[in-house]
């Protein structure tokens, strides 16, 4: 396992290239990006207490960059906030193009906006969930085009799906009790794995879109984690306390590997992935002084 670190005691991000990728957070800059406009460099600025790594594997063109949009409003009635996760991941982006947001609207609940044109504007929302007493929430679409989210309420782990691009929503249905107000999500063409992060260090699967219940593994973490799964179906878990380590599957989740210690660390972490055909890596960064590190899990 290789790992590339670089200290960001300003937490500014550096450039990025092609197999790179970003993560906004709390006190991130915009000052990045060299193929990037001052429009685009704004747009990522206002929104880095939104967009928490939600980007990778980004290609930088040295071509002018096409005109974002900032200070878009999502038709919300009341006040909106992302939970008290700071690292839960409330963009995604469908195969389509379509950009997703999900968040908390104080009035109507757990909400979905939609927006078909990159961000320049966003339809009515959908709610989820009336409730607006929940801890964490994220959003997610699968390679089918299915969009899913997660939440944590009442101290019960949620789940939902929509087949209609985000116009409806399916009744959610629980997942698990939880204890926790962590969670990280992902969807690939194997199957939807959620992990929330705490003493009983689970993974619930479940690999038919969402449909019927999610099944468990146990594993040994009890801190930040976060789950990703490849193109060939490998799930890797990746946490911190705060050194990082990596678990892995190679049965779609039934069963994880021993902990791998990586020598890295990282307070609170947030992570991505890169998948390439012959490389994979993973991406930390976090609070208190943490190092903004790459490990090569090729």
């Amino acid at each position: 396992m290789t790992i590339n670190s670089f200290t960001n005691p300003s937490r500014a991000l550096p450039s990025v290239g092609i197999g790179d990728f970003l993560v906004l957070g709390q006190s991130a800059t915009a000052s990045f990006l060299p193929g990037l406009g001052a429009a685009a460099k704004a747009w990522l600025s206002r929104r880095k207490g939104l967009v928490m790594a939600v980007l990778s594997c980004v290609v930088v063109s040295s071509a002018p960059a096409a005109l974002l949009f900032t200070d878009v409003p999502l038709n919300s009635g009341g006040t909106v906030s992302i939970g008290t996760v700071g690292n839960s991941k409330n963009v995604t982006f469908g195969p389509d193009g379509s950009v997703y947001v999900i968040y908390k609207d104080s009035v109507s609940g757990v909400m979905v906006a939609k927006s078909s044109n990159r961000g320049q504007s966003f339809g009515t929302p959908t709610v989820v969930t009336s409730s607006s007493a929940l801890d964490d929430m994220e959003i997610k679409v699968g390679p089918e085009g299915n969009v899913y989210v997660t939440y944590i309420v009442a101290n019960n782990l949620m789940f939902a799906r929509s087949t209609d691009g985000g116009a409806t929503f399916e009744t959610p249905t629980l997942v698990t009790a939880s204890t926790n107000a962590r969670l990280h999500f992902t969807a690939g063409s194997t199957g939807i794995f959620i992990v929330n992060s705490g003493a009983s260090g689970r993974v619930y699967r479940n690999l038919n879109q969402g449909v019927g219940p999610f099944t468990a593994a146990t594993y040994d973490i009890s801190a930040f984690a976060d789950v990703f799964v490849a193109p060939d179906g490998e799930v890797i878990v990746g946490w911190d306390k705060p050194i990082v380590q990596i678990n892995r599957s190679i049965d779609n989740g039934a069963t994880f590997s021993a902990s791998v210690l990586t020598g890295g660390s990282a307070y609170f972490s947030t992570m991505a992935v890169c998948f390439t055909p012959t490389q994979r890596y993973l991406y930390t960064g976090g609070t208190y002084g943490s190092l903004s590190t790459r490990y090569d899990l090729t």
